[in-house]
């Protein structure tokens, strides 16, 4: 019995095209060019495990940038939220 995925990556042409051009740019932190990478494999259907071995990375972090593409979108899953506790001046 195989296990359902729950956050199923579909891009649209734009979004593809964008991806693909942040990371050959290579103008972008390490984090997101890793995030945008991620977008791309998931929507080559492959799984979160091997997308972390490619990509030398946790496994949840995978699991975590496809929920929050899913439900937040494109900006959301590329960019980091602020972290708590942080100051601003």
């Amino acid at each position: 019995m195989s296990r359902k995925k729950k956050y199923v990556v579909q891009l649209t042409d734009e979004q593809r095209e964008y991806l693909n051009s942040l990371i050959n740019k290579g103008t972008n932190s390490a984090r997101k060019i890793k995030r945008a990478n991620i977008l791309l494999l998931s929507e080559q259907q492959k799984k979160a495990k091997e997308i972390s071995q490619i990509l030398n990375t946790n496994i949840q972090s995978v699991y975590n940038i496809r929920k929050r593409f899913i439900l937040s979108g494109l900006d959301k899953a590329l960019n980091e939220d602020p972290r708590p506790g942080l100051h601003q001046n």
